[in-house]
């Protein structure tokens, strides 16, 4: 016997009473179907009172087993209706609040870096600058990251200034400069967002929310060299860099310790692992007794680690 006919079978095996019982039972679960999908009341408590009305109603039992099939039929059913519609509810409201603002100004730039789960802090703002005359200015870091925002008046006045920067983003309105890491530049709406860096996951945030950069360098382009060696440098002491047979000569590697590496800094000996950095090696006149000297610069901030450890 499959599970209808059991059903059935238990049914029509019941009193007149008990028939009549059914149907009021049948009456008050379409009601209560009925509310609870417009949300009344909640699934539970329309269970427990619909229960309460039908032992009120026959003896218990007579009831018992009806009320339980009648639960199995219709109440496991509606539970799981009810629980899908406050699923699509949530995942819904979910996704927008996800949702990527368009960037007309400062402040959208600033709402969806912080949506995408940045630490954002204001660090500067005024009206003049050193690379733009019009437009004001907002500094920013996102998780220590310095950013700049220009805003105009209107996309026109953006346009215009964005074609004072140069394709590679080391001229601006004329003025060459020598940034300390690579340029990046974006337009938007009314505003030019510029960040001089290499964080990866950071570039591509400020990607997805502007698009392309128009201008600067990317990744693979290497055109920071003199500036990198010349941090490596300066961060050695007097006696290191007398030793230096050419300061121009230095050799830089981009590297990412796989495995625990210990290289020596101010505040002793410090792990490099997982790591990415620039390793600048400079020729010396001691190589052979003591080796070459190693540089580590951390990519993206181009902070000194430490020096590599010699024979």
């Amino acid at each position: 016997m499959n599970f209808d006919e059991l059903v059935q079978s238990t049914l029509t095996s019941k009193t007149s009473k008990v028939d009549a019982s059914i149907d009021r039972s049948e009456e008050m679960f379409e009601h209560i179907y009925t509310e609870v999908q417009n949300k009344k009341c909640s699934f539970s408590t329309k269970v427990i009172n619909f229960i309460h009305r039908v032992t009120d109603a026959i003896a218990f039992k007579e009831c018992i087993e009806v009320a339980l099939f009648i639960f199995i039929l219709v109440a496991i059913p509606l539970g799981v209706n009810y629980y899908k519609q406050e699923t699509n509810k949530n995942s819904s409201g979910a996704g927008e609040k996800a949702k990527v603002k368009d960037v007309v100004n400062t402040k959208d730039f600033i709402f969806n870096l912080t949506e995408a789960g940045y630490k954002v802090i204001k660090d500067t703002e005024g009206s003049n600058n050193e690379l733009f005359v019009s437009g004001k200015l907002t500094v920013i870091e996102a998780d220590g990251n310095k950013i700049s925002i220009y805003e105009y008046g209107n996309s026109e006045d953006m346009e215009k200034a964005s074609r004072g920067i140069s394709k590679e983003g080391t001229s601006i309105g004329g003025t060459k400069y020598e940034f300390i890491n690579r340029p990046h530049f974006y337009k938007k709406g009314n505003i030019i967002v510029g960040y001089i860096g290499g964080n990866k996951s950071l570039i591509k945030e400020i990607k997805k929310i502007m698009g392309e950069q128009f201008a600067g360098q990317r990744e693979s382009e290497q055109v920071y060299d003199n500036a990198i060696i010349d941090i490596a440098y300066e961060s050695l002491t007097e006696t290191s860099r007398n030793s230096v047979i050419d300061k121009k000569s230095g050799k830089i590697q981009e590297e990412k310790p796989a495995n625990q590496y210990k290289i020596s800094s101010a505040a002793g000996l410090v792990d490099i692992k997982g790591k990415e950095v620039y390793k600048v090696t400079f020729e010396t006149t001691k190589d052979e007794i003591l080796g070459p000297i190693t540089v580590y610069i951390e990519k993206g901030t181009l902070k000194v680690l430490g020096n590599g450890l010699r024979k």
